[in-house]
């Protein structure tokens, strides 16, 4: 239980660096909004935290995953575990204030019905809540495999990573394409970083 509570708190951590990388990223110049002033400081606090904070909250879930022994869950009852607790918030926080909300502020072009469509029913470029989609997908594909990938031994197994990791690393350098829908791209992406919080 205390390892269960380290990992949480790990994982708290992980969310305020998500949320301090937010602050900072204007100053980046690589983000959707670009700050009028200039800070070489918090460009670097940016840069450094963003090339960590979401791995190390995925690998946090990961063993929270593993941990629980969320896998020997009946496939059904994780879908509908995991629907209420990362769909539910995705479409009503996506659908109700981000679309409506960048879209009064001149972010998007494109009329509301393009954009329900795109970014909550295909879940191109829903914003913020792009990890949830990414989570659950991880979480589904984690759960049908695992039966299949724990019959094989450690050495198979770490080669299996290095391998998924080199997958993830070429996807992460497509910028547009049909892997977009759903999020499949980030699900790809962060999935190494996922078993590794698990162990497998």
């Amino acid at each position: 239980m205390a390892r269960l509570k380290n990992i949480e708190l790990i994982k708290n951590i992980a969310i305020l660096f998500v949320v301090l990388n937010h602050c900072m990223n204007p100053y980046t110049g690589l983000w959707v909004y670009t700050s009028t002033q200039n800070s070489t400081v918090f460009d670097f606090i940016a840069r450094y935290i963003g090339s960590f904070h979401m791995a190390l909250f995925v690998f946090c879930s990961g063993y929270i995953y593993f941990y629980k022994k969320d896998y020997k869950m009946n496939i059904i009852e994780l879908i509908k575990k995991k629907y209420y607790r990362l769909i539910i918030p995705f479409i009503f926080v996506t659908f109700f204030w981000i679309i409506p909300v960048r879209k009064a502020i001149g972010f998007y072009n494109h009329d509301l019905i393009y954009l329900y469509l795109k970014n909550v029913v295909l879940g191109v470029d829903p914003g913020p809540t792009w990890f949830l989609l990414m989570l659950f997908n991880i979480f589904i594909i984690v759960h049908i495999f695992y039966k299949l990938v724990k019959r094989f031994n450690y050495k198979i197994k770490i080669i299996g990573l290095i391998v998924l990791f080199f997958i993830s690393e070429s996807i992460s350098e497509i910028k547009y394409s049909i892997i977009m829908l759903y999020q499949f791209k980030a699900t790809i992406v962060y999935l190494p970083f996922f078993l590794m919080g698990g162990g497998v």
